[in-house]
């Protein structure tokens, strides 16, 4: 950034001469119902657009800050004063749409992977853990200004991770997810010898079980899961997918209340970079209810997309 604000030079590009073209095409139609039909679509667009410009700002003044930059010097810089551009940073979706999709604009759409649950006798509210973790995501997608797909995981089936999508569900699940989640070199996934699930920390050699692999000691005590969260390399290396995978159900559903309830944070820790994490999952003996959710080991952060 310049000690001096200069003013950029007058911008009149390509894209700038066609929209003033579309708007004299729309103001020479003869028809007034079309005229006005034309003119609420076109602004539509351009509403659409500015949502989209105010986040691009949000996310240059939080990369500015991250880099030490100062509001006073931000707005000599753009020409503004440090109260317009207080303003500004309050406005417009935030860049931590950048945890979910790719490219975080208005509009942008997140596949969610799921598996098909069925209430089992040691699980029995498995199925509605899984639909409230999708609601879940899908409030607070919709809060920034995007949309949600569904699609639902196969024991055999194929998944396409090279896109914008989060996968709710443990490697036991699928081969292909099993697969997958290897690419992340600091959380894995391993079986002890009685087969059951466990999840590493690579840098600490910590090894997490759940307590839902055994009998509850009491029809009053709690129990605690574990899940993987984090952003993992695509298989064409092109980015990351999102990755919320519980030992359990109730571990899944946990890690989708840490990741909904601590958004802000993860975006100030990891930006756009891939990551990963361990969230130790509190809940009922029943694992209906989910009494609280937080980071069992550090986050890491090891590839940028």
């Amino acid at each position: 950034m310049t000690a001096e604000h200069q003013d950029p030079p007058a911008q009149t590009g390509p894209a700038l001469e066609a929209l003033q073209q579309e708007i004299e095409r729309i103001r020479q139609i003869a028809d007034p119902d079309l005229r006005g039909r034309e003119v609420g679509r076109l602004q539509s667009y351009l509403q659409e657009a500015v949502t989209d410009l105010s986040g691009i700002r949000r996310g240059a003044i939080d990369d500015l800050k991250a880099q030490g930059v100062i509001p006073a010097e931000m707005a000599r810089s753009w020409g503004i004063s440090r109260a317009r551009l207080s303003t500004l940073a309050g406005h417009g979706p935030g860049p931590e749409r950048g945890l979910f999709v790719s490219t975080p604009r208005p509009g942008a759409t997140l596949t969610i992977a799921t598996v098909r649950r069925r209430a089992a006798r040691s699980q029995p509210a498995a199925p509605m853990l899984a639909r409230d973790a999708v609601a879940k995501i899908d409030r607070l997608l919709s809060g920034m200004g995007m949309t949600t797909a569904k699609e639902v995981i196969t024991a055999t089936g194929w998944l396409d991770l090279n896109r914008d999508v989060a996968v709710l569900a443990s490697p036991r699940a699928s081969p292909l997810i099993a697969q997958a989640v290897t690419a992340d070199p600091a959380i894995k996934w391993r079986r002890d010898g009685d087969g059951r699930w466990i999840l590493v920390d690579v840098t600490s050699g910590e090894e997490f079980r759940s307590g839902f692999d055994d009998e509850p000691h009491s029809a009053s005590a709690s129990r605690v899961c574990y899940a993987h969260l984090g952003r993992i390399r695509r298989p064409d290396g092109a980015g990351g997918w999102l990755y919320v995978g519980g030992m359990h159900e109730p571990g899944t559903a946990g890690a989708v209340d840490f990741l909904v309830g601590h958004v802000e944070l993860l975006w100030e820790k990891t930006r756009r970079h891939q990551w990963s994490t361990i969230v130790r999952v509190e809940t009922s003996t029943d694992g209906a209810a989910i009494l609280s959710a937080e980071l069992a080991v550090p986050i890491h952060i090891y590839g940028r997309r």
